[in-house]
């Protein structure tokens, strides 16, 4: 049960939460067909809030926390390449028309 922990209800919920998602997204490729390119995409944008939400639990619990370094190259590494996929999603490839 999310945030319902005795230690740290907060980050383990997190925890927890991420995982969840985690296995949403992991599972949907065996959904793929049911789930249409629409609904593929919308769930495998939620990537991104669980990398959030696994960094944060990181951080807060895990054995690692007090090199910081390592999150903080992690975090700007995928913030970098999320841009570039925004941006690059953003122009339209020559000779093509954009997506609708």
């Amino acid at each position: 049960m999310p945030f319902g922990s005795s230690h740290e209800p907060l980050s383990v919920g997190l925890g927890q939460v991420a995982f969840y998602g985690a296995l949403l997204v992991t599972l949907s490729f065996y959904a793929r067909r049911r789930l249409g390119p629409r609904g593929f995409r919308v769930v495998h944008l939620t990537s991104y809030a669980v990398f959030c939400l696994s960094l944060a639990h990181g951080l807060a619990l895990g054995t690692d926390r007090s090199v910081m370094f390592g999150g903080a190259l992690i975090a700007a590494g995928v913030s970098l390449l999320a841009l570039f996929r925004l941006l690059r999603s953003a122009t339209p490839a020559r000779g093509r028309s954009p997506a609708r």
